[in-house]
């Protein structure tokens, strides 16, 4: 009866660290949901090869949204890039705008819009780029 008791036990224990390790993960920031996940499929899509002195931060996340930036240099003309990234982004991404100095594309997720603007400045013979990415709920 002992060893039956004791199998109770072992049971409840294991039963009582599953419950914990469900109600932790619950309770995770979003920072390790779908844009954390996503973002290396984005920097594919957004950072050329020739990029050098790549920076990222991690994802900020607010009671409505989370976002994240990363920075690099190209040797790309502004044109030349721009024109890549529009042809990675098609069919992924809407373009919505674009200007001088940016350009914007965004989707529509199942309830939140992602989207991301991107920032190319020409800097002494380089092009330093910024892209922020948005996810907001809808």
């Amino acid at each position: 009866m002992h060893i039956v008791g004791g199998s109770n036990r072992a049971i409840q224990l294991g039963l009582l660290a599953l419950v914990m390790s469900v109600c932790q993960s619950c309770e995770q920031e979003p920072s390790v949901g779908y844009l954390a996940r996503h973002s290396d499929d984005l920097m594919n899509l957004t950072v050329p090869v020739d990029a050098s002195t790549v920076t990222q931060n991690g994802v900020q996340h607010t009671q409505w949204s989370d976002a994240m930036y990363w920075e690099f240099d190209s040797k790309q003309e502004p044109r030349q890039y721009e024109e890549w990234l529009t042809n990675n982004l098609r069919g992924k991404f809407n373009l919505v705008k674009s200007s001088s100095g940016s350009l914007a594309f965004a989707k529509n997720l199942a309830t939140d819009i992602e989207s991301i603007v991107v920032c190319p400045t020409p800097d002494d013979g380089n092009l330093h780029v910024r892209v922020d990415i948005k996810i907001v709920a809808d």
